[in-house]
Parts: structure tokens; sequence; C-alpha cells
């Protein structure tokens, strides 16, 4: 059977010293989005149709994490086998409000435009072929089964990951906001404020996040 996964879900991921990785599902696109028939046709959400949004808390926790904790990675897009496959286990629930909703930030690239994309965002650049292939980074959806991972890489303990995963746990070049110097030179060309949380940043380009809500 089909597992439900639903906005505001709790997950916790146990790793081998016993201890576990925490986090909460912050969208479920294909359900929320897609299903509910609330996609312009060229959305950069329909590449995203059978992933899910998720958090990462900062901490490593000694049991499973029922409540929201401090965040340590705001959202990003995975499959969702880590819980089909009983590897992450649903543990606590808190639904989330739009403002608390962040998105990884790329490139795509058409054959006339770069654009930059964050979330609902879509915003053409001037950037050429070049600059693309230099900054190379675009939509990407992870897997589950390298969350915990990615956990414990932004937590700063390499030392209990893999040594051969330990590159997959770096978010860099699938999102500019763990590559600040570029993101910084994009926003400039943007002439878009960094700072502006996403719910803020749709709004002002007539996106309303809530409406999935």
């Amino acid at each position: 059977m089909k597992k439900k996964i639903n906005a505001g879900d709790i997950f916790s991921i146990a790793i081998s010293n016993g201890k576990f990785i925490a986090g909460r599902i912050l969208l479920n696109v294909h359900k929320q989005c897609i299903n509910s028939d609330l996609l312009d046709d060229d959305s950069v959400f329909v590449f995203y149709g059978s992933s899910i949004l998720i958090e990462i808390f900062k901490g490593l926790y000694d049991q499973p994490v029922t409540q929201k904790q401090e965040v340590l990675i705001k959202g990003f897009f995975v499959d969702t086998l880590g819980i089909e496959d009983d590897l992450w286990k649903i543990t606590g629930y808190q639904y989330p409000t739009p403002d608390e909703l962040d998105f990884p930030e790329n490139l795509i690239r058409t054959p006339n435009k770069i654009y930059f994309s964050k979330g609902e965002i879509k915003i053409p650049t001037s950037l050429d072929r070049t600059d693309f292939e230099k900054i190379n980074t675009y939509p990407s959806i992870i897997s589950s089964y390298a969350v915990a991972d990615i956990g414990l890489h932004y937590l700063g303990l390499d030392k209990l990951i893999d040594p051969k995963f330990i590159k997959s746990a770096d978010l860099t070049k699938m999102d500019l906001r763990f590559n600040e110097s570029q993101r910084e030179s994009i926003f400039e060309i943007l002439d878009e404020d960094k700072n502006l949380s996403y719910h803020a940043m749709a709004t002002k380009h007539g996106y309303d996040i809530s409406r999935f809500y």
C-alpha cells in the first residue's frame, strides 16, 4: 500500500550510532500542487511533481523527534523512497505556514534564455551559456537516502558519514543558497533583495504560495 505523505509530517532517521537526524515535510508537490490543478503548464513545479519539499532540523537527537526544532537546512526537494521503504519514520506533526517555506535557488537554461529559479519564481537573466555552464547549479531532486548524510555534513559531522558518500552530501552544486559568492552576483544581476523571505519574494512576483495550503 502506498503511504500517505503529508505536509507537516515530522520524520526521524536512525543513523549508525543509534542517534537520529530529523526534519519536516513542507510540501507534497503532486498532492498539493498538481492534483489540485493549481499550476500553469510551464510552472517550474511540474519538474518536481514526484518529489516532496523538506527541511532538516539542527540537531543530532537521542530519540525520534516529535516536535519542530530549530532549522538547519531550509526547504529542498527529495524523492519519497525513504518513506516508502521505511528508512524514515513519521514521528510527529506540525503543519507549516507559508512564511516558513523556502526553496532551492538555481538556474534553468532554455534555447533562448537563462532563468533564475526559486520555487515558482522564474526570472530571466542576462547570463549566457558560458555563464550557465560555469555556475553549473541546476534544479535537482535529491535522493531521500542521502538526507541523513546531508544533515550530518551540515552539522559538521563528516566523520559519521561513509567516505564514499561525503561528496553527495554537499549541496553546493545543487543550490545557490550554499554558494554565497555566486548567489551574491546572481542577485546583483537580478536587482533583487537576497534577504527577502520566499513568501515576500513570491508575492512580489505575483505568486501566492498560500494557495497550496
